[in-house]
C-alpha cells in the first residue's frame, strides 16, 4: 500500500493544479463589437482551441501577455477572425510545440512567440505583413518557418537564437530586415532573399557559423544599415 501511495505521488507531483485547457480558462474584454483575449489561467495544460466568438461576439485580438508564462499549453489553435497577435502574447510558454496562425492575422507583434523553446515549425501565413522585435527570440527547437509572400518587415532580432533553423526564404516584399534578425542561428546553412530592394541590418546574421549561401536574385539591390 505504501509503495502505491509513493507511486501516485511521483505520477501527480509535477501535475498538481494541471488541467486540461478550454474556454473557462480564459480572460477578455468584451466592447460588443469585438473580443480580446487578455488572459489564461497558468494551470491550463495541453491543447487549447480559442473560440472563434464568445458571448456572440467574434474573437479578434489576443491581446499584450495573455498566454505569458502558461508552460503547461502543448498546442494552440488561434480561430479565424483574429486579426493580432499581441506583445509577448505566448512569451515563456515552453511546451508549445505546435501553433495555428489563421489567415486574417496581419501582424505579430514583439516578442510575441519569445522563449517558445519547444516550438519545431510555424507556418506563418499570407496575411502577415510584419513581423515585430523579437517574435520569435529563443526558439531553440524551430527547425522550420514559412515566412508569407505579403510580408514586409522582419524585426530586430525576430529570429535570434533560433538555434535549430537551417534555412529560411525572405519573399520579395519585404524590404527591411531588422538588426541581428538572425544572430545566432547557429545551425543556419542557406539563405535566400528573392526581393528586389532589401535593406538588411547589420549584424543580422552574426553567430551564423555554418552560414554557407546567401542567395539573391539578380538584380537585387541589397543595402546594409548599422
Amino acid at each position: 500500500m505504501k509503495t502505491l501511495h509513493i507511486a501516485l505521488l511521483a505520477l501527480l507531483g509535477t501535475g498538481i493544479g494541471v488541467r486540461a485547457a478550454d474556454v473557462s480558462d480564459l480572460t477578455y474584454t468584451n466592447n460588443t463589437i469585438y473580443v480580446t483575449i487578455t488572459d489564461c489561467d497558468e494551470n491550463a495544460s495541453g491543447v487549447l482551441d480559442i473560440p472563434s466568438t464568445i458571448e456572440g461576439v467574434p474573437v479578434r485580438l489576443i491581446g499584450n501577455n495573455a498566454f505569458y508564462r502558461c508552460r503547461n499549453l502543448t498546442n494552440i489553435n488561434i480561430p479565424d477572425g483574429v486579426t493580432s497577435i499581441g506583445d509577448n502574447a505566448f512569451t515563456d510558454c515552453t511546451s508549445l510545440t505546435n501553433v495555428t496562425i489563421p489567415d486574417s492575422v496581419t501582424s505579430i507583434e514583439d516578442w510575441a512567440f519569445n522563449n517558445c523553446s519547444s516550438l519545431t515549425s510555424i507556418i506563418i501565413p499570407d496575411g502577415v505583413t510584419s513581423i515585430g522585435d523579437g517574435a520569435f527570440y529563443g526558439c531553440s527547437k524551430l527547425v522550420s518557418i514559412t515566412l508569407p509572400d505579403n510580408l514586409n518587415y522582419i524585426g530586430f532580432g525576430a529570429f535570434t537564437n533560433c538555434t535549430k533553423l537551417e534555412s529560411i526564404t525572405i519573399p520579395d516584399k519585404v524590404y527591411d530586415i531588422g538588426q541581428e534578425a538572425f544572430t545566432g542561428c547557429a545551425s543556419l546553412i542557406t539563405i535566400t532573399i528573392t526581393g528586389n530592394d532589401t535593406n538588411i541590418g547589420v549584424p543580422a546574421f552574426t553567430g551564423c557559423a555554418n552560414l554557407t549561401s546567401i542567395n539573391v536574385t539578380p538584380d537585387n539591390s541589397i543595402h546594409s544599415s548599422v
